[in-house]
């Protein structure tokens, strides 16, 4: 069965005019729209060393080597926290129009969420990044950021859009729009950022490419 087309909105960003040091390298990032499963990722054809998905349906964090920093909120009823969800559509176990009953991060009155990687747990720090926004408090446009850093905090990459905000807290899902980022180097840390407060998340992807040769092996 043919794969089917999932990009309606396609962004590809060179940061080329950041006043912020970069690598010589190009980086991308990517917003694509709509988004209702992981079959949906621009990633799935990317031939990783290794990959992760964290769909956190079960409450917290299980996927090695990511940290979220403290502040954002898992939503839920296995994270106790059940107040308007907005999880990706597939995450009930049907893709049927709505995330109501999923799991979702929240940003809880916080413009930013916040992801680390462990590289040693990890085998080398991801390539690529991604994330899935649902949703926003505010029945208008956000302007969203997600941005990838190195070690040192320097900007690798970054994504910059415009996305809906419906302010409809009952987990619907024809907002739901991939947001992806892209540096050769490794990402250390990449944080979404919104001009909104109370917007949430979902799908948190990662993986190490390395560009088609296999990756140097960890002890």
């Amino acid at each position: 069965m043919p794969r089917p087309l999932i990009a309606t909105l396609i962004l590809i960003v060179t940061l080329t005019h950041v006043s912020v040091p970069l690598a010589a390298q190009t980086q991308t990032g990517w917003a694509l729209t709509p988004y209702s499963s992981w079959t949906d990722s621009p990633f799935t054809n990317i031939l990783f060393s290794y990959f992760h998905l964290e769909d956190f349906e079960e409450g917290r964090i299980i996927v090695p080597g990511v940290r979220m920093h403290r502040g954002p909120q898992i939503l839920g009823d296995k994270a106790r926290q059940t107040r308007f969800v907005d999880s990706v559509d597939e995450d009930d176990g049907a893709v049927d129009g709505s995330g109501s009953t999923g799991h979702s991060v929240w940003s809880a009155d916080h413009a930013t969420i916040r992801f680390s990687f462990d590289a040693d747990l990890l085998c080398g720090l991801p390539t690529h990044v991604g994330v899935v926004w649902t949703d926003a408090a505010a029945a208008r446009n956000a302007v969203v950021t997600l941005s990838a850093f190195d070690t040192s905090g320097v900007r690798l990459a970054e994504v910059h859009t415009v996305l809906q905000a419906d302010s409809v807290i009952t987990g619907t899902v024809s907002e739901d729009t991939f947001l992806g980022v892209h540096a050769p180097e490794g990402i250390a840390e990449v944080r979404l950022s919104n001009r909104l407060f109370n917007f949430e998340i979902d799908h948190l992807q990662f993986g190490r490419d390395c560009g088609g040769q296999p990756c140097e092996a960890c002890e």
